[in-house]
């Protein structure tokens, strides 16, 4: 039997996400996705064959309101 078991580290990704409610109708709301800008483990590129699990985009910024109308 040639196939080896291929071992890779544990890796943590930490999000952050704040929020907001300004009203009933107003709501906004900002985060950071992996935060620590953690890559994924050598020789994966987190886009496929089992490595998509990983996060492959590094830190990410995001924004955004929520409106209601009624």
């Amino acid at each position: 039997d040639l196939t080896a078991e291929v071992w890779y580290p544990a890796t943590w990704y930490h999000n952050v996400r704040l929020g907001a409610t300004i009203s009933k109708k107003y709501e906004f709301y900002a985060g950071v996705d992996n935060l620590f800008d953690t890559k994924p483990p050598f020789l994966l590129t987190g886009t496929g064959a089992g490595s998509s699990i990983y996060d492959n985009v590094g830190r990410f910024f995001y924004a955004g309101f929520k409106l209601k109308f009624r």
